[in-house]
Parts: C-alpha cells; sequence; structure tokens
C-alpha cells in the first residue's frame, strides 16, 4: 500500500465482476498490475486515482451513479456484520466510523450531533479531484443504505445532503440515486438525520454477532496499524476482544490473558513488555482496569445485569471486588452509578 490511502479489493473484484467492459477497458491500460492488486487485500490509492481517471477519459461523470448498485453494507465483511447487527442506529454509525479504515482509508468520518441533528460528516484524503469526489459519494451512498436497514424506511425530507464542491452534470442521477435534493459548495460533506434516530433499534440486532464481529474489526485494524511498538494498544485490543468473547459466551474465553500471556503471543519476555509499557507510560494493570471501567459502564447502562453478573463477566471472583474497584475507578458504587444514568 501507499502512504496515501487504501482501498478493500473486494470493491475493486464487485466492479470487475459486475461489468464486463469496464473490466476489459481497465484491463487493457494497467495490465497485469490490475490482476495483482485485485488479488491482494487492499488496493493503493494511486491504482484508484488511475482507475477512476480511465473512467473519466471514457465519458463517466459519477462511479457512483453507475456502480453503486453494488455497493451494500453487507459488501463490508465483518464491519458490514457488526453495523448490522449493532443494537442501534447511532450505534451501528460509530461503528461503521470508528472501523471505516479497515476498508477504506480514503476519507475521515465523524458522527456529531448539534442541534438535534446527527451529522455524518465525511473529508476526503486522496484531495484528488476525481478520486475524493467519487469516494464521498460512494460512501455516504453505504451510509444511506445502512440508515434505511436499520429505520425501515427511506431517509425522505427528515434528511438533509450536502457536498463541498461544485454542482456538476451529475447532480440530477445523484439526487435520484439517493433519492434526496443534494446541496453543493457546502463548508463541509454532510448527511443529516434527526438525532432521535441514533435510538431507533436495529430490526437484524444480534448481541453475539456484533461483540464477535466487533473483535474482528479490531484485529483487522490492528494490522494496519504502522506503529507496531505500540504494546499499550496490543494489549489494550487483546484484552477488549477477551471480553467481547466472554460477554458473548464464546468457548476459550475463561480465563483473563495474564501479561505473561500477551508477552508470549507478542514474542517477548514479561520483562521486556514490562519495559515497552513504561516507555509508553502505563502498566498491564492500567489497561486491565480501563478496559474493565468501559465495560462495567456500559453493561450497567444498557443491560439488566445484577452488579454480580457484571463482576463475573469481567472476570472478578468476589462481587465485592468488582464493587471496590468501581467506586475507586468513579467515587461511586456500580448501583448509585445506575441510578444516576
Amino acid at each position: 500500500m501507499t502512504n496515501d490511502y487504501h482501498v478493500s479489493a473486494a470493491y475493486l473484484r464487485l466492479m470487475l465482476q459486475g461489468d464486463e467492459r469496464a473490466a476489459v477497458l481497465v484491463s487493457s491500460r494497467l495490465g497485469p498490475e490490475l490482476k495483482v492488486a485485485a488479488n491482494s487485500n487492499y488496493v493503493s490509492g494511486q491504482l484508484i486515482n488511475r482507475i477512476y481517471e480511465i473512467f473519466a477519459s471514457q465519458g463517466l461523470d459519477s462511479w457512483v451513479t453507475r456502480y453503486g448498485t453494488q455497493l451494500g453494507v453487507g459488501s463490508h465483511g465483518p464491519l458490514g456484520f457488526a453495523v448490522l447487527s449493532a443494537p442501534d442506529l447511532g450505534t451501528a454509525l460509530e461503528t461503521l466510523t470508528e472501523f471505516m479504515v479497515i476498508r477504506t482509508s480514503a476519507f475521515e468520518s465523524q458522527v456529531r450531533e448539534r442541534q438535534n441533528r446527527l451529522e455524518i460528516v465525511l473529508v476526503d484524503r486522496p484531495h484528488h479531484p476525481l478520486a475524493g469526489r467519487w469516494i464521498v459519494e460512494s460512501g455516504f451512498l453505504v451510509i444511506q443504505k445502512l440508515i434505511e436497514t436499520i429505520t425501515l424506511h427511506p431517509l425522505g425530507d427528515n434528511a438533509n445532503l450536502a457536498f463541498a464542491y461544485p454542482e456538476l452534470s451529475s447532480h440530477k442521477a445523484l439526487e435520484k440515486l439517493y433519492n434526496l435534493p443534494c446541496n453543493f459548495d457546502a463548508a463541509e460533506n454532510i448527511l443529516s438525520i434527526p438525532a432521535s434516530w441514533a435510538r431507533i433499534p436495529s430490526p437484524l440486532s444480534d448481541p453475539d454477532g456484533f461483540l464477535s464481529n466487533i473483535a474482528k474489526c479490531r484485529e483487522m485494524k490492528l494490522s494496519l496499524d504502522q506503529d507496531k511498538h505500540d504494546v499499550m494498544r496490543l494489549i489494550h485490543t487483546r484484552l477488549q476482544n477477551h471480553f467481547d468473547r466472554r460477554l458473548s459466551n464464546q468457548p476459550h474465553s475463561g480465563k483473563i490473558p495474564s501479561l505473561t500471556m500477551i508477552a508470549d503471543e507478542l514474542f517477548m519476555s514479561p520483562r521486556t513488555l514490562i519495559r515497552k509499557l513504561e516507555r509508553q507510560g502505563g502498566s498491564y494493570k492500567q489497561v486491565l482496569e480501563q478496559v474493565r471501567l468501559v465495560r462495567a459502564e456500559h453493561l450497567l447502562k444498557q443491560t439488566h445485569f445484577t452488579a454480580a453478573e457484571i463482576a463475573e463477566k469481567l472476570g472478578y471472583q468476589e462481587p465485592a471486588n468488582f464493587g471496590r474497584a468501581f467506586k475507586r475507578w468513579t467515587g461511586r458504587t456500580p448501583a448509585a452509578w445506575r441510578r444516576n444514568q
């Protein structure tokens, strides 16, 4: 991959398989390079730019209006399954934003709430006059399909869509594709919906499936991380995935991985791992407590588990130990914290 951006090769394969003429066109221009890219995990941004330029040279003004029907939430692998099985729309959008990099780093995404509106913001990273626009248009189509799958109705008049580039000849085709009026020359690329929609439960919600696919997304995101020396992050991911497996009652999820176990997995001695953690200003115990606190707050807020049940799921042998730890972290007992929420 190049240092600019990457796109999952699955999207390239979808396009080549779905349009024989397009496959012949780009193959004739790119030759063996295209075949290598299609059989890899990711395609470099430089190659995507060249492919888009080839299409544009043939008169295509909008990639997404031609190939958008091939894009679906389910085509996003573990990330697609995670967002569809999320408990509600808000969680689904936050999950999509957090892990989109495992499918593409072509844009930065953000979900924010402002004036009773939920805004999904996309910022293109290629800064290529063609690729940046086409990638943002494709991103919004995937987000639109996700929202409509969970809400079970079209976005309609409650949604607003704006692009941070001038209106082009393809604007009518875009409005037909999204079934929404599209505004141009905006300050940001934004899809806006009512903030209350975030609480709409997903009809496909599957707690076990959600946690299982989130764990896969974390591992994939970690494998893309450029800093392989960030042992604190490695341990954090390892512990998050462990507790996800415990919560979904998956096998081999009993004992919390110790510092020694993780050091073995990273092919280093426990002493070396401790030194690396100290250089990052932390320790195994601090990471474990941070993960437990986040999990405890989520379970107290989102579930009806008792404090004793939460203690068991977080690996405490005695509920009292969990109670003391939680009060040390938050200044309140689990019951008092839950009442306040």
